[in-house]
């Protein structure tokens, strides 16, 4: 939600919908890294949000990032009702701080050497695929 580099103080608010229909949990997980697969970035909170069974695309709660100017964040999430479709209760408030179970400047320098040196490799996987294509189709 927040992209790297991003000046602090912000915040930044996103809607979380219903990925199918009868829906009625899903999964918060708020991370920390620069990699594209989420897996390989550092899980800073997890938050299992039920719910009643709504379609696919409902919106089902709104999640607002806060980071101050002390580079601490605060994560809310406010559950909206189906039928209403207003805010109906605060799911959670998390406060992360700088000072305990976050990477380092060294962890992420090196987290985004390795995550632009993947995205070059799959850049250059992706030309080499086209080019190859582009070789059998002027043999046929």
């Amino acid at each position: 939600v927040i992209p790297r580099n991003t000046t602090i103080p912000c915040r930044k608010t996103a809607d979380i919908t219903a990925p199918y229909d009868g829906c009625y949990s899903s999964d918060i997980v708020i991370i920390e890294g620069s990699y594209a697969a989420a897996d390989k970035n550092s899980v800073l909170k997890k938050m299992t949000l039920s719910f009643e069974p709504v379609g696919r695309g409902e919106k089902i709660a709104t999640i607002e990032i806060d980071i101050d100017a002390n580079g601490i964040t605060s994560v809310t999430v406010d559950m909206v009702d189906p039928y209403t479709r207003k805010k109906s209760h605060r799911a959670g408030v998390w406060t992360i701080s700088n000072d305990k179970g976050r990477l380092t400047k060294e962890e992420i320098d090196q987290m985004v050497r390795e995550s632009w040196r993947e995205t070059k490799l799959s850049e250059s996987g992706v030309r080499l695929r086209g080019l190859s294509l582009n070789a059998t189709e002027k043999d046929v």
